[in-house]
């Protein structure tokens, strides 16, 4: 078992998961775990025997774009000119031109490259200072992201229609709806995203992440196949979106050397997260003592992490 990787068995509450796989990632934020992380991703120095991170500092082909932009940029690392244009790849982005198109196309122009926060950031950080060639900075992504109104995080609107009605209303339905969702089986891993994400850039390990959406997914259906009568109609939106989030945050490390940016907003909408629990988690221990239901049976069973 991997050192970060936790089991659970029947828990009684829900809200442990989003405590293990939201607090336990997040609250720490100056962290050993999180300093190593902005550090990966951040830093222009060769750091090829920590991390296995496309480098700043190193151009394979020579064409003025260092290996980690040509990965951001889409643009092959062994070739010198990837559209065949008769310009080398790093003198098209230096001048605002898409290297992946000939002719006379701009980045600016291409949806798909723009749709790439780390892409966006360069051209927004190029037009900023007129350096050409701009670097990952902490600081600017700060600006950057809150310019783009995405330094905080906004829950994704559950509709309607995602939400399965009671027939019921009232005492009984609400009881039942809150016993049938402390039953509920969580994933059976769950893990510490920073530690996810440290793990995918230094050993690559692409295949715990697809653990952890997998479960992620799993809890996340039985929860959406709840009746839910009127009075928790808000909680199971907002759980719904939690999951959603949660999952689209896991799911982003994927994409780690192609948009760290994107890695780095995430880790700042962590906190709000763990706001967003904190609410859903009152408004659950209220509905629970305005129609007290009957205590669970379950019991909860947490595995010490497996010694390396």
């Amino acid at each position: 078992m991997r050192r970060f990787l936790r089991k659970l068995i029947k828990p009684l509450f829900f809200i442990l998961f989003i405590a293990l796989a939201i607090q336990g990632s997040f609250s720490v934020w100056n962290s050993a775990a999180l300093r190593s992380l902005k550090a990966s991703l951040l830093s222009e120095n060769d750091t090829a025997d920590q991390s296995l991170m496309a480098s700043f500092v190193h151009d394979a082909d020579g064409d003025g774009l260092s290996n980690a932009k040509e990965i951001i940029f889409g643009t092959d690392g062994l070739n010198t000119d990837t559209d065949h244009d008769g310009y080398k790849d790093g003198d098209e982005i230096k001048n605002g031109y898409d290297p992946t198109l000939s002719g006379n196309a701009r980045i600016e122009d291409n949806i798909a490259l723009m749709s790439n926060l780390t892409v966006a950031y360069f051209i927004w950080e190029a037009k900023k200072t007129g350096d050409t060639d701009p670097r990952l900075n902490e600081d600017e992504i700060d600006a950057f992201l809150a310019e783009r109104d995405l330094a905080a995080f906004k829950a994704p609107t559950i509709s309607d229609q995602e939400i399965i009605l009671s027939p019921n209303n009232g005492v009984e339905a609400v009881k039942n709806y809150l016993n049938e969702f402390s039953q509920i089986q969580l994933p059976a891993e769950t893990a510490s995203y920073l530690d996810v994400a440290q793990s995918v850039i230094q050993e690559q390990k692409k295949d715990v992440v697809e653990d952890i959406i997998a479960g992620i997914t799993q809890t996340e259906q039985h929860v959406r196949n709840l009746p839910t009568p009127q009075e928790a109609k808000e909680l199971q939106r907002g759980y719904l979106a939690l999951f959603r989030s949660l999952r689209e945050l896991f799911a982003d490390l994927y994409d780690i050397e192609r948009d760290p940016v994107k890695l780095m907003r995430d880790v700042r909408w962590g906190g709000d997260l763990i706001q967003e629990g904190a609410r859903l988690e009152r408004l659950r221990l209220s509905l629970v003592a305005q129609y007290n239901p009957q205590p669970s049976s379950s019991t909860t069973t947490e595995t010490l992490p497996a010694k390396q």
